[in-house]
């Protein structure tokens, strides 16, 4: 069930069925998740290119919520000394194999870091994971160094797609326990002594046959897709990738405040 704050219009999940999300994300595998790696790597490139436009200074960067370590990698193929925290065992077994990247496992703050500053800090598809962002948001203002840059990607519940798509929009899945707009986002980011320095809308890569079956939802395409897979060319066409923007996520740069 999902509840919103009276205060600030903040939407999160409430229930008992939270207290078991930490066990459920120690657990987690996705295959999928590992075939889409060639579209993952555009995007973590994008987003890599984007950090050192705003922070070109940066050395050292900590990745928050892993995954298979496709940003730390990318960070680190860029000259910055980067690590990153997964709580998915499956996960960092497939970061080691298919990445090279030894990632932390559990959650953070990470008893392994205690005491380190990082120049850069990103959460790419997190904090909506969390059920208690704020704090997640003043761990990591602790853990920047001075002029430090937290990035945060995270889908905008205030925008144009999740208010035409209502209850319908593609990001309410019950993995998000936590659903910001750009101005909760903010507030909550201030409460931690941290401030916007910079936004950009995402843009996203993946391969046709994974829009068409998400699209399945929405229009009856099923036996169109099933028809297409059978011929070679139609599996080519679907093995694609390509860009979409939709505009209903966010990427906020956060510096501490002063």
């Amino acid at each position: 069930m999902l509840c919103a704050c009276e205060a600030c219009g903040f939407i999160y999940a409430c229930g008992d069925d939270l207290r078991h999300l930490n066990q459920l994300y120690d657990r987690l595998e996705d295959t999928g998740y590992e075939r889409t790696q060639p579209a993952r790597t555009r995007q973590v490139r994008q987003l890599m290119d984007h950090v050192l436009r705003v922070a070109p200074r940066s050395k050292t960067l900590l990745d928050v919520g892993a995954g298979t370590g496709l940003l730390v990698r990318e960070a680190n193929t860029r000259g910055l000394d980067a690590i990153g925290i997964e709580p998915s065992r499956a996960f960092v077994r497939s970061a080691a194999q298919l990445n090279h990247v030894q990632l932390l496992r559990g959650r953070f703050p990470h008893p392994e870091l205690e005491g380190r500053l990082f120049d850069v800090i990103t959460m790419v598809d997190l904090i909506e994971h969390v059920p208690d962002p704020l704090r997640l948001l003043c761990d990591a203002a602790s853990a920047l160094a001075a002029k430090g840059l937290l990035v945060v990607t995270t889908p905008d519940v205030g925008s144009l797609c999740a208010r035409i798509f209502g209850h319908r929009w593609w990001h309410f899945r019950l993995a998000h326990v936590g659903y910001f707009t750009r101005q909760t986002l903010i507030a909550a980011a201030a409460r931690a002594d941290l401030q916007p320095v910079d936004m950009t809308r995402p843009t996203w890569f993946f391969p046709i046959e994974y829009l068409a079956c998400r699209l399945e939802q929405y229009l009856p395409l099923k036996s169109i897709n099933q028809l297409i897979a059978r011929f070679a060319l139609g599996r080519w066409f679907y093995d694609r990738v390509i860009p979409i923007a939709p505009r209903d996520s966010m990427t906020i740069f956060f510096a501490r405040s002063g």
